[in-house]
């Protein structure tokens, strides 16, 4: 094989392909377009009717980074993986976390949807509260992190929606910051520009999996040692915590009485 040739070759092995559309550069390769069929294949034998809900739930984030990037895996430790990938147009980086937990599947959720939970598991949020109950499936909440001096810190307005599939198989839980709802707090920075998603799947009885997607621009300057202890330490710390509460029986809902509520709906389901 000639120098020209192995750059075309490492050139097209860059590229990902989908199963909806296989670039003319692998197309040409029999033995490529071989080698993708038979991934679709063994990927489609994978996916359950469970599966198959959550990745459509995680595909409304796929415009952060573009269908081109790839997830890098900066963590794999304790049962919890934390990737990252680029965002077309921002410096900072996607970040997807997930881990198994041996929880109900409806203790797991009403943790997750209890807004005064929040401080016991996010280890740089010091408040949390509902601001406004707008529906049975939708709501807004304050959060206030503090980061250490000489940072400012951060708070901002999340408006969260969330679904239970019918058959209780799996729930999303998505929030985006919200501007203009509450007037800004003097020494804080509001944060303007934030998507995240929870997904908890049922995997057993017992047992669930659950990996969130977030993308959170601080919203002004901060230093490079903070920004990777948010964007890597953070995720994996905050499921780390989430599964110690609920492995360990220490999730009883706070003083949400909301996320009370959705706990004893679905318990009784």
């Amino acid at each position: 094989m000639n120098l020209s040739r192995r750059r075309r070759t490492r050139r097209a092995s860059a590229e990902p392909t989908s199963a909806v559309s296989i670039p003319a550069r692998v197309m040409s390769s029999k033995l490529a377009i071989a080698s993708e069929h038979a991934r679709v294949r063994r990927r489609r034998k994978r996916l359950t009717a469970v599966g198959v809900m959550a990745a459509f739930l995680l595909s409304s984030f796929q415009a952060w980074g573009g269908a081109s990037d790839v997830w890098r895996l900066d963590r794999n430790e304790d049962g919890i993986q934390v990737s990252s990938r680029l965002v077309e147009g921002s410096s900072v980086r996607a970040i997807r976390a997930e881990v198994d937990i041996k929880a109900s599947f409806a203790r797991t959720v009403a943790l997750l949807l209890d807004a005064s939970m929040r401080p016991r598991w996010d280890e740089i949020c010091v408040e949390a509260s509902v601001y406004a109950q707008v529906s049975d499936v939708e709501d807004l909440i304050y959060v206030h992190n503090a980061l250490p001096w000489p940072v400012n810190d951060r708070d901002m307005v999340m408006r969260r929606t969330w679904a239970i599939a019918a058959d209780g198989s799996s729930a999303q839980i998505r929030a985006t910051a919200e501007n203009g709802v509450l007037p800004k707090v003097a020494g804080r920075v509001r944060v303007d520009q934030a998507d995240g998603v929870w997904t908890v799947v049922r995997t057993g009885e017992s047992s669930v999996r659950v990996s969130t997607e977030i993308h959170v621009d601080p919203g002004g300057p901060v230093p490079a040692w903070l920004m990777n202890s948010l964007s890597v330490q953070g995720p994996y710390n905050a499921l780390r915590n989430i599964r110690q509460l609920l492995e360990s029986g220490d999730d009883s809902p706070g003083a949400d009485q909301h996320a009370r509520n959705r706990l004893q709906a679905m318990e009784g389901s």
